[in-house]
């Protein structure tokens, strides 16, 4: 089985794909707009119930964000 690994840059492309900025995403995922930019630079590691958060407010898929 092929280890999956975590990427912000497509949480960045869902969002941009979706119109959606930043800080609207982050009040719809119930985290702060900072640690949303820190996760989309890849600068921040988030935890597994911050990454589901993230795909429900983007109506997506949990696999997306995994390479």
């Amino acid at each position: 089985m092929k280890k999956k690994y975590f990427s912000g840059r497509k949480v960045f492309i869902a969002r941009a794909y979706k119109e959606i900025d930043t800080k609207q995403l982050a009040k719809k995922a119930g985290i702060t707009e900072s640690h949303l930019k820190r996760i989309e630079q890849e600068s921040a590691k988030p935890s597994i119930r911050t990454i589901i958060k993230l795909a429900k407010a983007l109506g997506v898929d949990l696999d997306m964000f995994f390479d």
